[in-house]
């Protein structure tokens, strides 16, 4: 039986052929539930796979960021350690190169020869017979060794105390030598010598010629490459430095370090990713190389020594263990050769990242490899296991619907034999549904399969219902997710500019406003050539500054104030580039001149500390190497035992005053007990104390109306800064001029002060030494007269920043200097 609604029956004679119910059924519950609902879900996995990929290259791009930064900031940290080491060995070395000219610089010293000491070969090798706890000698006779050759030797032989000292305060120095130009070689810690062949040319190799005037003008130590010791040390590099008299070149010193012990430390490197550390020399051989380097370079690390093939020529690693011989990595070896410093990928056993970091000393380079696999390996797995899951979830979805349109055909056919009245109640659920009224109740039929259609139209509803709800919910969360890009947009502290796909400027955030001093108006709608020039006007060289996508540079403002700005350019959106349709471009601008300028004056204060240190350093070295020779009467040796004690006490000073200003600054007032109590009993204390320990005239003229006052104070700390004032009033005063020291009080528009005031009737200062008093190290006087380490005012000054307090300072040259030290007053209940 065929049922036919009147309106329908009339489109469909008008379209000239009827339809069967169960295809009208069919057809209606398709169009108004079925369709939709297949959108819907189709949607739903389309935004959910392009979701997974974007997701999945963001991820992939911040690893990538953060790996190639952490392998920058890796072979940095590693090249720095090695050069701090090198370093301290050249310091080393140009000491024993002046011990050496001075020994070398004495007189003849006639005398008996050491006999049992030394032998005299038949060949004309002179050269030590045994170890006495000293350095062994080798003369190779290429020159005769005669009474002047010999009494350089015994004059030679003042350098062992030294020569011993550095080998013990210096584990990585491994031998310390003196060879003289004609072929005297005295050699620390003592080893056979008869190894080395007679009549050798000491001069003729690279541990010498490579310190002379043609190579070394500047007459400072350097170091050689690599080479293979004829000593039988293995593989050394020696910092070397010449010995003249006058303009002759007397001889080179040098201290040998194994390469060894610095390629052991890059060996053991313990790197993320499976990465690896490799040590090359200056010349592009490979001085370590690990286990996985091996593989990758196809080598297997060189560590035989022939010394019988090497104590007459330059021995080095042979060419295949050289980056700059090796055709493989031309392109390798060139990006070293021209950057101190980088990255780039390299095919090393396959495709691999590969930072490095030059030690200057030496010229070598710290190279980390890593291969991108093992970086994005989780990444990868995740995308994958990601992209299966969809690809299941649609295969799902398909058997779904298939079984799904099977059973509403079989249902439609069913129902074309009932009634239409039953289906005309299910068709207003339908359009009820379609019009967003997703909750519906099934009516009850008779027939049971008209009641079925209708629960399933029930259930679909709410499906479709629930799944409505879920997209608002996620428009919410996206909305959401915007205003929080907004504001951190707006809130940003580091300048950020957007560009549209057009390349016009949208919109600016208030830093790059304040950064750059442009309002929106000159922003909004130029185009990036615009902005760039808009931007080169601000900088010290106005003109054409391209601003394209890729690594960040700076940039140094002029307008509206001097600054230096880091500048990067990033690409997003569909284009993924700054030079495809369809990319949009965002500017970041960050202020980077506080930072600089905090470098700046760390750098500052720590070279000045270490030439501080330095100088009294050097006095006790040099004194206690000539008491250790001997020979001196004694009213010298007293002399030179007091220069010690009292540079040795300047350098304790020193070291007090920089832990004092550490304290003070690492825990920023923590350990200050900071309490309201009366101030003119700490003052007391503190001019009794330092009577005690400095006898003259001080005084102390009391004020009756102010022992009452209380000040919010640490007894100990202001203790100590009030004696650092009164020693500098003392320092620079005649013993018998008198230093006064008085309480004040005074009010001002914030709050009430109580102070102490020291007035000297010494040296004063002029304006610009009172305007420098509180640079560490710096001191008014210049000529050593008066003692001091340029830190006490420093250290005031820290005391009374944590007191909230202040320093006044007063001065006139040749009257006197007045400082004031000003404290919060506080009642006496608080």
């Amino acid at each position: 039986m065929k049922l036919r609604w009147p309106w329908a029956a009339h489109g469909m004679e008008r379209a000239g052929k009827p339809i069967p119910l169960a295809t009208w059924i069919w057809r209606s519950y398709a169009k108004t539930a079925l369709a939709p609902l297949l959108l819907v879900e189709v949607a739903l996995i389309a935004i959910y796979i392009q979701t997974n990929s974007a997701s999945r290259q963001a991820h992939i791009d911040i690893l990538r960021q953060d790996a190639t930064q952490a392998m920058r900031r890796i072979a940095q940290q590693q090249a720095d350690n090695v050069s701090r080491q090198l370093n301290t060995v050249t310091q080393l070395t140009d000491l024993f190169r002046r011990q050496a000219a001075q020994v070398m610089a004495a007189p003849a010293r006639p005398g008996l020869e050491d006999i049992g000491r030394y032998r005299l070969d038949p060949d004309g090798v002179y050269h030590s017979r045994h170890d006495d706890g000293g350095s062994a000698v080798f003369y190779s006779g290429i020159v005769p060794v005669g009474p002047a050759e010999r009494d350089k030797v015994r004059r030679s032989a003042a350098l062992d105390p030294l020569m011993r000292q550095i080998k013990e305060v210096n584990p990585l120095v491994v031998q310390i030598y003196l060879n003289t130009h004609d072929s005297l070689n005295r050699i620390y810690p003592y080893m056979d010598v008869t190894q080395y062949p007679a009549r050798m040319n000491i001069p003729a190799y690279n541990f010498y010629y490579e310190a002379d005037a043609q190579h070394n003008p500047g007459r400072k130590p350097v170091w050689t490459n690599v080479y293979l010791d004829p000593a039988g040390q293995g593989w050394l590099a020696s910092c070397i430095a010449p010995v003249y008299r006058g303009d002759f070149l007397e001889g080179v010193v040098g201290l040998d370090i194994t390469v060894g012990t610095i390629a052991q430390q890059i060996l053991d490197l313990s790197l993320p990713w499976g990465a690896y550390g490799v040590l090359v020399g200056k010349d592009g051989s490979l001085l370590a190389l690990p286990g996985p380097g091996e593989r990758d370079f196809g080598l297997n690390e060189l560590v035989g020594h022939q010394y019988q093939q090497t104590v007459t020529q330059d021995t080095f690693k042979p060419d295949a263990f050289n980056l700059y011989k090796h055709p493989r990595w031309r392109e390798l070896a060139s990006r070293l050769a021209a950057d101190p410093s980088g990255l780039t990928e390299a095919m090393i056993g396959g495709e691999r990242l590969v930072s490095w970091h030059r030690v200057e000393e030496t010229g070598w380079t710290i190279l980390i490899v890593a291969a991108p696999a093992n970086i994005f390996d989780s990444t990868n797995r995740l995308a994958q296991n990601l992209e299966r899951l969809a690809y299941a979830m649609i295969a799902a979805l398909v058997v779904f619907y298939l079984i799904f349109f099977a059973a509403l055909l079989l249902r439609a056919r069913i129902a074309s034999r009932s009634i239409a009245s039953p289906l005309k109640r299910i068709e207003g659920m339908m359009l009820a549904i379609g019009r967003g009224e997703y909750e519906q109740s099934a009516p009850a039929f008779d027939v049971s399969e008209l009641h079925e259609t209708a629960r399933e139209l029930s259930g679909m509803g709410r499906e479709l219902g629930a799944t409505h709800r879920a997209l608002l919910e996620a428009q919410h969360e996206l909305l959401e997710h915007v205003r929080w890009l907004e504001a951190v947009f707006q809130l940003s502290p580091d300048g950020l500019v957007t560009f549209d796909e057009s390349g016009r400027a949208r919109r600016a955030n208030p830093a790059f406003l304040a950064l750059t001093g442009l309002g929106n108006q000159a922003i909004e709608g130029r185009t990036i050539e615009e902005f760039q020039w808009l931007i080169a006007r601000l900088t010290a060289n106005p003109g054409h500054l391209p601003l394209t996508s890729g690594p960040g540079f700076t940039l140094d403002f002029v307008r509206p104030r001097p600054r230096t700005v880091y500048c990067q350019v990033r690409a997003f959106g569909p284009g993924g580039g700054n030079s495809t349709p369809g990319s949009s471009l965002i500017a970041y601008f960050r202020d980077m001149t506080r930072e600089i300028e905090l470098d700046r004056m760390k750098s500052e204060f720590l070279a000045t500390a270490a030439h501080e240190l330095r100088t009294p350093l050097t006095l006790v070295s040099g004194y206690a190497e000539l008491l250790a020779l001997g020979g001196f009467e004694p009213a010298m040796q007293s002399d030179m035992a007091s220069t010690i004690l009292e540079k040795t006490h300047c350098l304790i000073a020193i070291v007090t005053d920089l832990l004092d200003l550490s304290r003070l600054e690492s825990r920023a007032g923590r350990d200050f007990d900071i309490l309201p109590q009366a101030l003119e009993p700490i003052v007391r204390e503190t001019l009794r104390e330092f009577l005690a320990a400095h006898p003259g005239t001080l005084h102390f003229l009391a004020d009756e109306s102010l022992p009452e006052q209380v000040a919010l104070v640490d007894r100990q700390k202001f203790s100590q800064a009030l004696t650092k004032v009164l020693d500098n009033a003392r320092a620079f005063s005649s013993p018998e001029a008198p230093v006064e020291v008085s309480l004040k009080f005074r009010s001002t528009e914030l709050r009430h002060e109580l102070g102490v005031e020291v007035t000297d009737h010494g040296l004063g200062m002029t304006e610009e030494q009172r305007q420098r008093i509180f640079e560490r190290f710096y001191r008014a006087d210049t000529s050593g007269q008066y003692p001091g380490t340029g830190l006490g005012m420093s250290i005031v000054k820290e005391i009374m920043d944590v007191h909230r307090g202040s320093v006044e300072v007063e001065s006139e040259p040749g009257r006197g200097t007045t400082v004031r030290l000003w404290l919060e007053a506080a009642a006496r209940d608080e």
